[in-house]
């Protein structure tokens, strides 16, 4: 018996890369295919780039730095 399991092409998320099944390792801004269940666990861990935040303009991935100020 053969169980299809259905994939979805999701783009990895700005300084992160990703290591599929295959052993191929995917970088930022490359398109990758996996499973259902495993793009909602990457994207909610921000892996991948979530594609309706992407099109409101949200900015997810700026960094926020400290900021050190000199007194005296």
């Amino acid at each position: 018996m053969t169980t299809t399991v259905k994939t979805e092409k999701a783009t990895v998320a700005p300084k992160r890369t990703i290591r599929a099944a295959n052993r191929k390792i995917y970088r930022p801004g490359e398109e990758v295919e996996l499973p259902v269940a495993e793009v909602k666990y990457f994207r909610d861990r921000g892996y991948l780039v979530d594609p309706k935040a992407e099109k409101s303009g949200d900015t997810l991935f700026q960094v926020r730095r400290p900021v050190a100020k000199r007194v005296g």
